[in-house]
């Protein structure tokens, strides 16, 4: 569901959502930790808080998720499909199946159905091809040149990364850090300026 949300939006939009979402149909619970009072809700839970799409009607800006309408209708189908058993994510699930059965839900990418794979069944083969913060640790690396256009870069990336098969998704985490390190570098770098 987090990677659903998230997809095509910035980490703090997906949180702001994702917060709203687990107020709305999140179970409450007694952490002892101040802040952490409700579970994720489950699948059924955001089945039944989380309002269809209407096409043509402006949506209500209270709903848990305000998210556009065919993001809204990605969420809710996953979720329905999990609840029902159309769609079954354990850690017996083929990565390579689970990929090809979430790219055929509405509005579900590549890049979502490798990530889930990653993060959830830990595949050690997955690769985020158009991921702008894996180009982004890649330059940051010097392993692509600068001036090499982002869409060009995608393509020279995934060319070099199935060198790295079946170990792709150490080198997705590697460039991640690596780009989030050159983006504090650079923040770092104005402030003292």
């Amino acid at each position: 569901m987090r990677a659903v949300v998230g997809q095509q939006i910035s980490v703090a939009a997906a949180r702001t959502h994702l917060s709203r979402l687990v107020q709305a149909g999140g179970s409450a619970y007694d952490a002892r930790v101040p802040g952490l009072d409700r579970l994720f809700p489950t699948p059924t839970q955001i089945a039944e808080v989380v309002p269809d799409p209407v096409p043509g009607t402006a949506p209500d800006p209270q709903r848990p998720l305000r998210l556009p309408g065919r993001s809204t209708a990605a969420v809710l189908t996953a979720a329905r499909d999990l609840a029902s058993g159309a769609l079954v994510i354990d850690r017996a699930t083929d990565p390579v199946l689970l990929r090809e059965s979430l790219v055929q839900r509405p509005s579900i990418g590549p890049w979502t159905a490798a990530y889930v794979a990653m993060r959830v069944l830990g595949d050690p083969d997955a690769w985020l091809s158009t991921d702008v913060a894996l180009v982004a640790g890649a330059r940051s690396l010097g392993m692509l040149p600068a001036p090499v256009p982002t869409r060009e870069a995608h393509r020279v990336l995934a060319r070099r990364a199935e060198s790295w098969a079946p170990w792709r998704s150490y080198a997705v985490m590697h460039l991640w850090q690596a780009a989030a390190r050159a983006s504090s570098d650079a923040a770092g770098s104005r402030l003292r300026r």
